[in-house]
């Protein structure tokens, strides 16, 4: 639709492309400089920093994202270790009913593991799975509208165009 083309035409161009590409790194570097003094702040901007990476590396609809699980749908090659490889979301969890697979790119597994052992510990309730949780709401992913909101305002602040989570399926 062209409520759907204007954005994502805008952010390929290449000014707006170039901030897309470095607004992981620096989110993920002003969220480092506030984590001594700040790290509830600096969790919520390396959430955005880590779904912005997420969606720009694989795709999905926003309510896989947010439902993603650390015991479930983050797989790893050897257990043992902490390298995610892939992801796999059942079929019964997708709108279309399709299974998604996906390889983890060791980049995007770098910043998995910063937010896992760093931020999301700030904002996670104790056992919570979800690895996008509800800041204090036990175990619950955060809201689709959480979510939405939180990259929408990322971008349109970083890269100076508001893309929503659907339109980087486009």
């Amino acid at each position: 639709t062209e409520k759907n083309k204007r954005p994502v035409d805008a952010v390929m161009q290449p000014k707006q492309e170039e901030a897309l590409l470095a607004l992981t790194k620096a989110y993920l570097d002003v969220a480092k400089e506030l984590y001594p003094t700040a790290p509830e702040q600096a969790a919520s901007l390396a959430m955005r920093a880590v779904a912005i990476a997420f969606l720009t590396s694989i795709p999905i609809r926003l309510s896989n994202l947010i439902g993603l699980r650390l015991d479930e749908h983050l797989q790893r090659s050897d257990p043992a270790l902490p390298k995610i490889t892939h992801i796999r979301i059942p079929a019964s969890s997708t709108k279309n009913a399709r299974e998604i697979i996906a390889r983890m790119p060791p980049a995007l597994d770098a910043i998995l593991q910063q937010w896992i052992n760093i931020y999301r510990p700030h904002v996670a309730d104790p056992g919570c799975v979800y690895l996008f949780p509800g800041h204090g709401t036990g175990n619950s992913s955060i809201t689709p509208q959480g979510m939405r909101d939180a990259i929408a305002k990322a971008m349109h602040e970083y890269v100076g165009v508001r893309v929503t989570p659907h339109q980087f399926r486009h």
